[in-house]
Parts: structure tokens; C-alpha cells; sequence
């Protein structure tokens, strides 16, 4: 893009240099809209383009600069592409790594108007804790700073889902622009398995140079069809007994297929002539989750949208008269799930809570349990988790 502007801004240089010492600067200010394009479908759970239209409207020579696009849960993109190398090394020349496309429009001088295309490109995370980074790349040049990719951790009023942070660039080769315009069209995103009454909302939240107020703006994302979407899990359990005593190791791993809608709880009740709770196992008791806890079991899960297994940690958590179980996965996958163990049951049952954990890709989970606890294992980290209005299955 840069290349382009140059050239056509440089050409209009010596024309408006007179004007643009008189170009007002007051009423700086932004007023951005926001248009999605479905086109590419809408099916629950499929894989389709998506298309994003922001307009600024830009006054003076004011333009936007933070900006961040609030994905809704389950909206998912594959961090796995070209086998996860996009996330170790970055290459602006190859398309490997290419995730969208689109057209930048900037006003040079706040008078000259530039459109200009561009690829959206995969990069490594540029700080720890992120999921990823995301540059916009025109022919092989990056365009301003690397945006972050950010996992929204369990608990955001937003939901857990995908947040991207771009700083926009105002300048060019030490010209001012004004960026009036950002279409795009982001590919094979993964579509979100709930179809709920009230659509949910793709935001963007948008300041400008000029003014530090932040202008929220929301289009509905329109999904269809999750009653066809497929639900078969498989469930199998595994339990080691120690050679010194009669403690066991239990491991409890659910698998499905990408294609398939996740569960909305999972519930696991052990035979109590086989798996009888284990009492002193309260020693380890967290009543508040802190960096002193004792784990007492691990969680793992692998999503074909990830390239690595994301890794928790089991933590016995409440209280003597209602334990729970706590998975608490580190970023970037900030996500922390409870289940509230029955000891009258011998059973476990870890149920998403509204706009918990994105409605992620399916994959394998598995929970390993270093000694039984009271009321024993519960496998339960989903890697996603539905909207409000999924039957639960």
C-alpha cells in the first residue's frame, strides 16, 4: 500500500503544499460505521469468508488511530495454517501465511485520496501472552505496527472469544494522511455453533488522533442452522493404581470431531466399589485460587485451529461443604472452568457458564487426575464453550 500512496501522494505534493498549511485542523473528530458482508455463508459451525467494511468519515485532517475489533465467542480463526510457522516466523513475501484481504483508503494532506490494497498476514505474536499477531501487508511492506491477537479471558463482559488491537499509522514517509476507509475480507473463519434469538455482535472501538474519545460501534453476526450441526463424542478412562498404596491415577479424555458442536457440560460419575473418594486429598483445599495452590491434576487439550496443546492445571476449589474443581488454563488461553463436585454421587459435572469459553474447535480433551479427589475427576475443558441459548447435550 505504502508504495502506492507514495507515488500518488508525492504527485500531489507540489500541488496542495500551499493548501495544506491553510487545511484546518479544529473539529478533529471520527465517526466510524460498521458494515459486515455474509455472503460467503452462515451455517453454524462451517468455515466461511468474512467480510468488514469501516468507514471513519474523518474530519479536518484527523485520523483514527487505536483500534480494536471485539470478535463474538466462537468466531474463530486457524492460528494453525502452513503448520504453525506463521507463528514462529514472519514472511510479508509469501502467502503462506495470508488470512484476509482488502483495500486501505487514506487522504494525503487530508485532500488527496489514495486507495490502495492489501493482505492481512499471520505473524508471530509480538508480545507474550498473546495468541498471535496480525500485520497489514502491501506487497511485502508492512503497514504500521504489528496488531496484537488476544484471547478474551474467562469472565469479559465481552464473552471469551478473539480480540485484535491495531495502532493506525497518520503518516506516510512523513506525510500526513487520514485514513477514511478499511475493506476487508477475512478468510475461513470458523462460524459459532449457537444460534441465539438476539444475534450476537462483531464490535470495533475506534479513537482518533485528534480525539481520545473511544466511538463503539456493533453489527449483529447472523449464524443459522445449529440444529444440524453434528454431536457425537467419544469418552474413554484410564486408572493406574500406585504400587505403594491404593491411590490411582485416573485419566478421563473426551474426543470429537473439528465439524462438531461442543458440549455444553460434561458431567463424569464414577463406581464407587471402584473409585471411592479420596478424603485426604482436602489437604490440598484452595478456597481462593492463588500462585500458592497445590495442583492436584492436569488438563490438556489439542484443537485443530492451534498448533500446540494447551496445558492447565486441576485445582480442588470451594469449600469443605461444596467442592469444586477448577481447570485453569494459562495464556494465551486465559480460561478458567469449574465443576462442582458431588460426593453422595461420586461424581463430577464441570457446566459452561453464559459466555464462557469461546465456542471453539473441537479436539481432544483430556483430564489427568494425579490422586482422586473427593468425588473424583471431571474432564472438562471443551476447548470452546456455547452460547446461551445451546440445548444442552
Amino acid at each position: 500500500m505504502w508504495h502506492g500512496l507514495r507515488r500518488h501522494a508525492l504527485v500531489g505534493v507540489l500541488t496542495v503544499a500551499g493548501m495544506a498549511a491553510m487545511a484546518p485542523g479544529a473539529w478533529a473528530s471520527i465517526t466510524p460505521t460498521l458494515t459486515l458482508d455474509q455472503s460467503g455463508g452462515t451455517a453454524a459451525g462451517s468455515t466461511a469468508n468474512l467480510g468488514v467494511d469501516l468507514k471513519f468519515a474523518p474530519t479536518g485532517t484527523d485520523s483514527p488511530d487505536a483500534m480494536t475489533l471485539l470478535l463474538p465467542p466462537g468466531l474463530l480463526a486457524n492460528a494453525s495454517i502452513d503448520g504453525g510457522a506463521c507463528l514462529a516466523t514472519a514472511d510479508l513475501n509469501d502467502s503462506a501465511c495470508q488470512v484476509g484481504t482488502g483495500t486501505v483508503t487514506a487522504d494525503a494532506y487530508g485532500t488527496i485520496p489514495i486507495t490502495t490494497p492489501v493482505t492481512f498476514d499471520l505473524v508471530p505474536p509480538p508480545a507474550a501472552g498473546d495468541l498471535a499477531g496480525l500485520a497489514v501487508n502491501s506487497s511485502g511492506t508492512q503497514i504500521g505496527s504489528t496488531a496484537d491477537v488476544k484471547v478474551r479471558p474467562s469472565g469479559d463482559p465481552n464473552g471469551v472469544g478473539i480480540t485484535i488491537n491495531f495502532v493506525l499509522p497518520n503518516s506516510l514517509y512523513g506525510i500526513p494522511i487520514s485514513i477514511a476507509q478499511i475493506s476487508s475480507t477475512f478468510d475461513g473463519l470458523r462460524y459459532p455453533t449457537t444460534c441465539p434469538s438476539m444475534p450476537q455482535n462483531f464490535g470495533v472501538a475506534v479513537n482518533s488522533y485528534g480525539d481520545a474519545t473511544v466511538h463503539t460501534v456493533n453489527a449483529p453476526l447472523a449464524v443459522t442452522g445449529c440444529s444440524s450441526v453434528s454431536y457425537a463424542p467419544q469418552f474413554s478412562v484410564t486408572a493406574t493404581r500406585d504400587s505403594a498404596d491404593r491411590q490411582v491415577q485416573l485419566t478421563t479424555q473426551i474426543t470429537q470431531k473439528a465439524t462438531e458442536a461442543p458440549s455444553r457440560s460434561v458431567s463424569l460419575t464414577f463406581p464407587s466399589a471402584v473409585l471411592a473418594p479420596n478424603l485426604a486429598s482436602v489437604k490440598n483445599l484452595c478456597p481462593t485460587l492463588s500462585s500458592s495452590c497445590t495442583p492436584v491434576g492436569s488438563a490438556t487439550a489439542t484443537s485443530p485451529l492451534y498448533p500446540k496443546p494447551l496445558t492447565g492445571q486441576a485445582y480442588l476449589t470451594g469449600s469443605l461443604t461444596g467442592l469444586s474443581l477448577t481447570l485453569v488454563f494459562p495464556s494465551p488461553f486465559p480460561l478458567t472452568l469449574v465443576g462442582s463436585v458431588d460426593l453422595e454421587s461420586n461424581a463430577t459435572a464441570i457446566h459452561r457458564t453464559a459466555r464462557h469459553p469461546a465456542d471453539g474447535p473441537r479436539g481432544d480433551t483430556e483430564l489427568r487426575r494425579q490422586r482422586p479427589v473427593p468425588g473424583d475427576v471431571r474432564d472438562a475443558f471443551r476447548d470452546g464453550d456455547r452460547g446461551p441459548d445451546r440445548p444442552e447435550r
